[in-house]
């Protein structure tokens, strides 16, 4: 008899994240349920937000406590795949789906190259949201669901799984070296598609002005519609004009650009294909992207992207801070393009990005197998000693 596997996510699946999560493959083993809490972690997240649905897998929206204390706990025979961040709230999914037992397993996988924010610029942060009122109330209420759920630890972690050096440390029962998400799609590509054709040069776009991130964190866009796509569009008209190589974007998965199909002009648009697209690219541009993987492992000169806007934002640093990591160019885009410049930036500093695979993508040591196929037959042993 199968085993139930449940996975409790923070975000909306779309198709690439049924390939990513590995549903397909993990349903001919364990019965699957998705429990998508995404609205009850975050209530003031937009209900209109695009999700599309496979009917044959059983997909649970949770939004509300009642809702929640009508699904059964997994019981210890059950398997849960905990994609939650940490809240409250999502604690409080945990506690009420593992009350009963189940082996607890948490991914740590897709993690960037993170630049710390200084001490004092914390605090000074802190201190801002503090003096707001929707912070003070929130804040009351997290206390007073703390109080009343009388600090009850929730379950530890039983397995956590690690796609890199860098996420290794977190204590569980059973550590797994694995590797990312984004490894799997890319050992999938054939090697005429890992060929490097070098007929354009490529935009991994984040949907930098729309991301549903925002509204899942409460926070502000860093970059206006007018003043970003106007730069980044003049910009690679430049680019195009100096070297004769088209700049395709290669759209961000959860990105509307179909309702506002003029943000790119004339651009050539990719849809769902990123990695095959930068196997085939000769340059990258990026901003601060998880899909940066493709481009470390295909070996490719990854040209890193800030405005003025963008420096006034969260993510100004974390671009300087990933581009300093990889020693890669550092362009401005509301700067005019010197044609010099662009014939110097197909350099790559290979040790560093030897350095990044190991640290955020796939530890040296770890085996060479399907992600689900190394954690499904990990937890199978797990569930067959304990049982």
């Amino acid at each position: 008899m199968k085993r139930t596997l449940t996975f409790l996510i923070e975000s909306h699946l779309d198709q690439r994240d049924y390939i990513r999560f590995g549903i397909e493959y993990l349903t001919s083993r364990y019965i699957v349920q998705i429990l998508d809490c995404t609205h009850f972690v975050y209530p003031k997240i937009p209900e209109q937000l695009d999700t599309t649905l496979d009917s044959g897998y059983q997909y649970t929206f949770i939004s509300s406590s009642k809702e929640l204390s009508n699904i059964d706990p997994v019981g210890i025979g059950g398997i849960v795949i905990d994609v939650l961040g940490e809240s409250i709230s999502g604690n409080l999914v945990r506690r009420h789906l593992l009350k009963r037992g189940g082996l607890r397993v948490v991914l740590r996988l897709g993690k960037l190259h993170f630049t710390s924010v200084p001490l004092l610029e914390r605090l000074s942060g802190l201190l801002q949201k503090a003096c707001r009122p929707d912070f003070i109330f929130r804040l009351l209420q997290q206390v007073i669901m703390v109080t009343k759920r009388k600090f009850v630890p929730v379950r530890p972690i039983d397995i956590i799984v690690h796609g890199g050096a860098a996420s290794i440390g977190i204590s569980a029962n059973l550590e797994i070296n694995a590797h990312s998400f984004d490894y799997d799609r890319w050992r999938s590509l054939t090697i005429s598609k890992k060929a490097n054709q070098g007929r354009y040069a490529l935009f991994l776009d984040e949907d930098i002005v729309y991301h549903p991130d925002y509204a899942r964190f409460g926070i502000k866009h860093g970059v206006t519609e007018g003043t970003y796509y106007t730069a980044m569009n003049r910009f690679f008209d430049d680019y195009q004009q100096y070297t004769g190589i088209p700049v395709y974007i290669a759209v961000h998965p959860r990105s509307q650009y179909l309702k506002r199909p003029h943000l790119w002009g004339n651009r050539k648009l990719l849809h769902g294909e990123a990695p095959e697209a930068v196997s085939g690219a000769s340059h990258i541009f990026i901003h601060f992207s998880t899909a940066i993987s493709f481009a470390i492992l295909s070996n490719k000169p990854i040209t890193h992207l800030i405005s003025n806007e963008i420096m006034k934002s969260f993510m100004g640093r974390q671009i300087i801070g990933i581009s300093q990591f990889l020693n890669t160019t550092l362009l401005n885009i509301d700067y005019e393009l010197d044609r010099n410049v662009t014939l110097k930036l197909n350099q790559i500093d290979i040790a560093q990005y030897r350095v990044y695979k190991n640290l955020y993508i796939k530890t040296d040591d770890s085996v060479e197998a399907p992600l689900w196929e190394i954690i499904a037959d990990t937890v199978d042993r797990k569930m067959a000693k304990t049982a």
